[in-house]
């Protein structure tokens, strides 16, 4: 008898997918490889598309999908996606420093020290 499939997603720098049954890893692939962006901050949906195709199976197949953080930084940029971007275009030398990113800066470090939302059933 088969194992359950586990979906596993990061959807933070360098975000993927990656798909498991008990010990053995199906499938995984990191956002970057099919976005073409280094280092890609998005929502690894070409990931999750590509592993499921990998390991030949249907969404409907997985019995779970374990997201790999829940903390406010993640939670802001989930709302506000063009931080993201912005954050993309800075750390590929794409653009210039802007005249309040210390502000953004200071703001995102306050932000990171706030403590991860319990998860339910924890």
């Amino acid at each position: 008898m088969a194992g359950a499939l586990i979906l596993g997603v990061w959807d933070g720098h360098d975000s993927g997918a990656a798909i498991v049954e008990g010990p053995r890893v199906l499938a995984a692939i990191n956002e970057e490889r099919l976005s073409r962006r280094k280092l890609d901050v998005c929502f690894p949906a070409r990931s999750i598309a590509a592993c499921l195709r990998q390991a030949g199976v249907e969404s409907c197949d997985i019995s779970c999908v374990a997201i790999s953080t829940n903390d406010p930084s993640k939670t802001l940029t989930r709302v506000l996606p063009r931080l993201k971007e912005e954050y993309y275009l800075f750390r590929r030398r794409k653009t210039d420093r802007g005249r309040f990113d210390f502000i953004k800066r200071f703001l995102k470090y306050k932000v990171t020290e706030l403590a991860p939302t319990e998860s339910a059933g924890r």
